[in-house]
């Protein structure tokens, strides 16, 4: 939520739920579906639901990679209906996600790269982000984070790439 000059600039909303199967094995199946809402982006509410598969690259006690493939159907209904019209779509995703632990668990990199071309219609959505993550206790760390997404169709006056630079303290490993 946020304001600039007084005028609504953010109010985002997204949820998702994500399901996997027989996940300890290196081959296995993966869900979701997602509800997104967005002021900046002008979208009164994307929902999106996909099914596929995920490979573990890499599983160790230091080291995680995994990457996944999905196909995914997106609705998404934006505030202009005028000037830019609704889309429905399916799109081919793939997803490559790690975390990289070192000196004992005090520092962590992680990693999210979404790359997601609309397989019906001319339209590409990325999006990444790297988390930087130094531990001062067991459940406390100060974090940077580093975002970024690009969508080649946006509705009339909204940029097609958006790029982020967070700091922050965080709670870590609440059971």
């Amino acid at each position: 939520y946020g304001e600039q000059n007084k005028i609504l600039s953010e109010r985002e909303m997204f949820t998702d739920l994500r399901g996997s199967l027989f996940y300890r094995k290196d081959f296995h199946y993966v869900g979701f579906t997602s509800i997104e809402k967005s002021n900046l982006r002008k979208i009164n509410s994307r929902h999106i639901a996909a099914i596929g598969l995920a490979y573990k690259l890499v599983k160790s006690k230091n080291a995680q990679l995994t990457i996944n493939n999905l196909i995914l159907y997106e609705s998404t209904d934006y505030v202009n209906n005028d000037r830019f019209k609704d889309r429905r779509l399916w799109r081919n995703s793939t997803k490559l996600q790690g975390e990289y632990k070192m000196r004992k668990d005090k520092f962590v990199i992680s990693h999210l790269l979404y790359f997601q071309p609309a397989i019906s219609q001319q339209n590409i959505r990325w999006n990444g982000n790297i988390i930087l993550r130094y531990m001062v206790s067991k459940k406390i760390s100060i974090r940077a984070v580093i975002d970024d997404s690009y969508e080649s169709l946006v509705v009339p006056g909204r940029r097609k790439n958006d790029f982020r630079l967070t700091f922050g303290i965080g709670i870590d490993g609440i059971k």
